[in-house]
């Protein structure tokens, strides 16, 4: 796991998650920020969640109990703050947009999920 410091270090709102167990996190960042490769390891209290993409963004954050962790990203994309986007909606709604999406099959074979006001059209 990296330890560099970051381009931008921040103090998060939320704990520390181990991204790839929360299916409904993981689903919603996987179609709003594909490609991302997370790693998550636990030991005496202290989290530490590992994000990174092929373009060379990465991001790590470390959480000790319930208090707010430490945020370190960098590169073309801000990882974790795509996943506190995902988390915050998840939180406002009370559930998060996939679920019960209707599929939309454009002409070139390109697929869009829809439901209310949220879209995978960007």
């Amino acid at each position: 796991m990296t330890a560099a410091e970051g381009e931008e270090v921040m103090t998060d709102p939320y704990l520390v998650v181990d991204v790839e167990q929360a299916w409904d996190l993981a689903s919603m960042l996987g179609l709003t920020a594909p490609g991302i490769v997370h790693r998550y390891s636990e030991a005496g209290g202290r989290r530490i969640a590992v994000m990174v993409h092929p373009d060379g963004s990465w991001a790590r954050a470390e959480g000790v109990g319930a208090g707010r962790p430490t945020v370190h990203q960098a590169g073309p994309q801000r990882l974790w703050g795509a996943l506190d986007a995902v988390h915050t909606d998840w939180l406002d709604r009370g559930e998060l947009p996939v679920r019960g999406a209707r599929v939309i099959v454009r002409p070139e074979g390109r697929t869009i999920l829809v439901r209310g006001g949220w879209n995978t059209h960007t």
